[in-house]
């Protein structure tokens, strides 16, 4: 049996409402699992499989907040996917939305106008989850309905 996980976010556990930063601090907090703060760690020593497994990598960092958060609140029979018959609440991201140096730090992601591969999906995630902020969101969607539409800039 695996033990449920799931982020989220509010003010009285940080400074801020987007679940795009809480991934950011999350992906933080995992990377400095793999060494101890005195720096005692000689990293050529490191157990690679357990440092691998403090990394979230950014599927599973979407995943988490998606059908994984569902599944810890026990309601994943109604949200977290796609599945017909599940409530449509969900937002859809830009990848070039955000600070200034989003569109430059994804261009070095993607060779083309759209991913291509898993790898180049996953990269594109990783660079929303690291730097993107509420200007990622294009659109917002809630039972269905569309809410809300970024305006073109």
């Amino acid at each position: 049996s695996r033990v449920k996980m799931s982020f989220g976010t509010d003010m009285g556990g940080g400074n801020r409402f987007s679940m795009l930063n809480v991934l950011e601090d999350a992906y933080k907090v995992g990377m400095c699992n793999n060494t101890l703060l005195d720096g005692s760690v000689n990293p050529a020593l490191q157990d690679v499989s357990e440092a691998e497994r403090n990394k979230l990598s950014a599927y599973r960092a979407f995943w988490s907040i998606t059908l994984g958060g569902a599944e810890g609140l026990y309601i994943d029979d109604k949200i977290g996917n796609f599945e017909p018959g599940k409530e449509a609440d969900f937002v859809a991201l830009d990848w070039n939305g955000g600070p200034p140096a989003t569109a430059w730090h994804q261009s070095i992601a993607l060779a083309g106008e759209r991913p291509e591969t898993m790898e180049e999906a996953a990269n594109l995630l990783f660079g929303i989850m690291m730097v993107g902020d509420e200007r990622a969101v294009d659109e917002t969607w809630v039972m269905g309905q569309r809410l809300y539409k970024k305006s073109a800039a």
